[in-house]
This record gives C-alpha cells, structure tokens and sequence, in this order.
C-alpha cells in the first residue's frame, strides 16, 4: 500500500475535520430562513361553511371514551370538523341503523374502530433506557 494518500482521500478528511468544528445546520439570515408560516396577518380558521360534519359511531366497550377523546383532540387543534354522534351498539334496533345509514350517506364521512397511536418520551423510571446487560441474557435497568 502507498504512503501517500490520493487528493480526494485527503479533500474527504479535511472536510470530515471542518464538520467536526462547524455547526451542521448552516446558519442563514433571518429573512431567509423558510417557515411553514406565512408572513403578514394569521389566517382566520375556518367557519360554518368550512367546516365539515364526520358521523362517529362510538358503540360498545371502550368506544365512547375513545370518541370523547378524539372529539377533544380535534377541538384543541382547531379542526374544522363537527361531530354528529349516533349511538350504535351490539343491541342494535332496526332504527338505530336507519338512522345511522343516513346520517353516513348525509355528511359523507364516518369514524368507526378508531386506532390511535400515541408516542412520548418516557425519561424516568423503568423505561428511560438506562439499562445493561450484565450477562448475556439479563438484562439491569438502572433507575
């Protein structure tokens, strides 16, 4: 192998050794940083011809905590969506679905077997990542 290293491997460690020195993210003037914001006044949120109905269909079990929860989620997000709820249940009366079927055919769209997945950083406790393996196979979580 030569000793002598070829002008791009030494381009590629000299600019490894500048990244290590420098900030990764490039710092710009403020007028040209992008945003998901547009300048000037703030859009209004949508009103009453904007908004949109979506039927939910709590049902049984878990089903119309899990709706008040979503109907929640969106309030705080300023969703522009209103919520027609009709009860539908496992002791279902011939009405009950009528009424359902049309309320569906009416807005268009339904919420039905809602499956939502919530993530956050757990930084305490059992599950923070501070663990090790002393042997292979045991694992120590450290708290």
């Amino acid at each position: 192998m030569s000793s002598k290293l070829t002008p791009l491997v030494v381009r590629s460690f000299s600019r490894s050794a500048q990244l290590g020195s420098i900030p990764l993210a490039p710092v710009e003037k403020p007028s040209a940083i992008r945003t998901h914001q547009i300048p000037g006044e703030r859009i209004p949120l949508a009103k009453y011809g904007g908004r949109h109905t979506v039927v939910a269909l709590p049902g049984d079990g878990i089903g119309p905590e899990m709706i008040e929860h979503i109907k929640k989620i969106f309030h705080f997000s300023h969703a522009p969506i209103n919520f027609e709820t009709v009860q539908v249940s496992s002791e279902l009366v011939h009405g009950d679905l009528e009424a359902a079927i049309k309320a569906i055919e009416r807005n268009g769209v339904a919420i039905k077997n809602i499956d939502i997945v919530l993530i956050r950083e757990n930084t305490e406790g059992e599950y923070s990542g501070l663990e090790h393996e002393t042997l292979p196979g045991i694992v120590e979580s450290i708290k």
